[in-house]
């Protein structure tokens, strides 16, 4: 049976389960915590408590937090605390859906619980999450973003003529998020809130990714007032999380933050995101 515009709607919003993998047994040696939110349970590990030293790491859709365990020992090593959140309608969370606002808004829920940030390490969709979540005011020295994708609408899009829909009804399918969830896309735009953002960010991606763009990463970049790009090749979308030089870089982005941390960063005004 053909799916409708309004099945594909709904279904881009609930990750698949089975692309998620097996939780990591690196996890379980991470002390875990949960926080309760009015529509579920948000999870996170963490490695310790270290106050003023804590690096948030965020996976991207239909992943894992186990997806950034590569960052966990360099930035221990580096005299860090790493906690891995996992996104709402992941792993263990009771939430059934979730989007990039409704992401956003659980990661601001978080930073207000664990408190200020030295940084933040996101990849692929966690990134927007995160670009979001900090014009929400999730507080945060600096930011790593990994193979992150520009505009949500070009994403729906694209997950639409995926989903075998034509132009028609991937409008249908725009407008049924709306409509129902309240959710719109056109406004959620990660250059747009990277545009207020005046915190350091590092955008980092590999030209060979075939999930994301290049010009994404470039777009991000040029309108971030603070932001470098660092372009790789051959790293693809998921590799480039376990690549020893861009872990490094990652790390030390990060790091960099403790000779700054006296510097405050004002907090933007929030766009009108749905």
């Amino acid at each position: 049976m053909t799916a409708t515009s309004s099945d594909v709607a709904d279904a881009f919003l609930r990750p698949r389960m089975a692309r998620q993998g097996t939780p990591s047994p690196l996890l379980d040696r991470l002390s875990h915590a949960a926080l309760e939110l009015p529509g579920g349970t948000l999870n996170y590990w963490r490695t310790g408590t270290s106050a003023g030293r804590a690096v948030l790491l965020v996976h991207g859709w239909e992943g894992s937090p186990a997806d950034l365990m590569p960052f966990a020992a360099p930035l221990l090593r580096s005299g860090h605390e790493a906690i891995f959140v996992e996104l709402p309608a992941h792993g263990l969370s009771t939430m059934s859906w979730t989007s990039i606002p409704h992401a956003a808004e659980a990661l601001t829920h978080l930073g207000t619980a664990l408190g200020p940030l030295r940084g933040v390490i996101a990849h692929s969709v966690g990134g927007a999450v995160t670009a979001l979540a900090m014009v929400r005011g999730l507080d945060v020295n600096r930011a790593v973003l990994i193979g992150t994708p520009a505009r949500y609408t070009a994403y729906a899009r694209a997950y639409a003529r995926f989903a075998g829909l034509d132009h028609v009804q991937a409008e249908q399918m725009l407008q049924h998020l709306r409509v129902r969830y309240g959710i719109d896309t056109q406004s959620v735009s990660t250059p747009k809130a990277a545009a207020l953002l005046s915190q350091p960010a590092l955008v980092i991606h590999s030209a060979d990714d075939a999930v994301v763009p290049l010009s994404d990463a470039e777009m991000i970049a040029a309108a971030w007032p603070a932001a470098r790009l660092l372009r790789c090749n051959g790293l693809g979308h998921q590799r480039i999380l376990a690549d020893d030089e861009v872990v490094a870089a990652a790390v030390s982005f990060v790091a960099a933050a403790q000779a700054a941390s006296a510097k405050s960063y004002p907090r933007p005004s929030a766009p009108d995101t749905a």
